[in-house]
């Protein structure tokens, strides 16, 4: 059984993600940053360039949500086919010529979106879609993840007792051959960091099996 890591949401460059991505590279096999395009830089991209287990994949665009109602999504069927296609195509853009290769995986912002939308990623040559579970695309490679470390998400965050989600992911892995764990890494506290670091080096240890 295989275990890999996403973590969402990765937008400016800080000294907290770096320590954070640092830890990742030197503690895991694999792990993948969802990266939203229109706060990606320079200075960031030579950080992850340097990395050995990262994988980059496309968040969005500016992950906005453009829904009234219902689960969010930043590109959702109301918007036109050529409104959809020009900003994903943008940020796609944006990430290949910051980075210097090309880039094949898209996770969707809050883990959703149209099924027109996701023909459009397949159009702009994505192969790798990532989600959460039970969003599978016949005609993409599915990477979703199944774990979440989050119990909440508003007002503020609340994590989840690892002990927890330890066990989630056991559970899973009695049935498949790989488990995704996701993370949010905005404003977390340093006491809550330290625990998950000894959750990350326990799972690890399953990767090794």
């Amino acid at each position: 059984m295989k275990v890999f890591h996403r973590i969402d949401d990765v937008q400016e460059y800080s000294n907290q993600m770096k320590e954070i991505l640092d830890f990742f590279d030197d503690n895991t096999k694999e792990f993948i940053l969802a990266v939203v395009p229109k706060c990606f830089d320079e200075r960031f991209a030579e950080i992850i360039n340097s990395y050995k287990h990262c994988t980059i994949y496309q968040h969005g665009y500016e992950h906005e949500n453009h829904v009234e109602k219902g689960w969010c999504d930043e590109f959702p069927d109301s918007l036109s086919y050529n409104q959809r296609f020009s900003w994903i195509a943008k940020g796609k853009r944006r990430i290949e010529e910051i980075l210097g290769y090309q880039i094949n995986g898209y996770v969707p912002p809050w883990n959703n979106t149209g099924e027109e939308t996701i023909k459009i990623i397949s159009e702009l040559g994505f192969s790798i879609y990532s989600a959460q579970e039970n969003n599978t695309i016949s005609y993409l490679k599915n990477r979703d993840v199944s774990v979440d470390v989050i119990e909440a998400y508003i007002p503020a965050i609340v994590y989840k007792d690892l002990n927890q989600v330890w066990q989630e992911v056991i559970d899973l892995s009695s049935d498949r051959s790989e488990v995704g764990i996701m993370y949010h890494f905005k404003d977390t506290k340093q006491e809550d960091w330290e625990l998950i670091k000894k959750f990350i080096k326990r799972v690890e240890d399953l990767n090794s099996i």
